[in-house]
């Protein structure tokens, strides 16, 4: 599968890749929306806002919505792609992306695949 790479944002290098911390979806139904999978992470720990780089393996042909609620509520949510493109951004509309591959997704820099 081809996709397009948003080039005017930079890369994720091998070392932001490395130390990104996993998430785990559970599978998610509920009336009001079409998701497929839901992931929450939350924490109250010293600096939380510097750790927001995250790691999934996404399922070919299910629905994400990426999204955040915090206290510093991101200026933009970027995904990435297994090789640290970046493969969609949070642009406040119902956009609809089809990658192959594990995702990372930053809260405040960077944001699914399939795989």
């Amino acid at each position: 599968m081809t996709y397009t790479t948003i080039d005017y944002l930079p890369d994720l290098t091998a070392s932001e890749m490395a130390t990104a911390s996993k998430l785990t979806f559970q599978e998610y139904t509920y009336a009001e929306n079409d998701w497929d999978f839901r992931a929450y992470y939350g924490t109250s720990e010293d600096y939380a806002g510097l750790k927001d780089l995250f790691v999934w393996t996404a399922v070919k042909g299910a629905t994400y919505d990426i999204f955040s609620h915090s206290f510093f509520e991101p200026f933009l949510i970027q995904v990435y792609d297994f090789e640290g493109n970046v493969i969609a951004v949070e642009s406040g509309r119902d956009d609809r992306y089809g990658v192959p591959g594990t995702v990372y997704s930053i809260p405040h820099k960077r944001r699914p695949a399939d795989s």
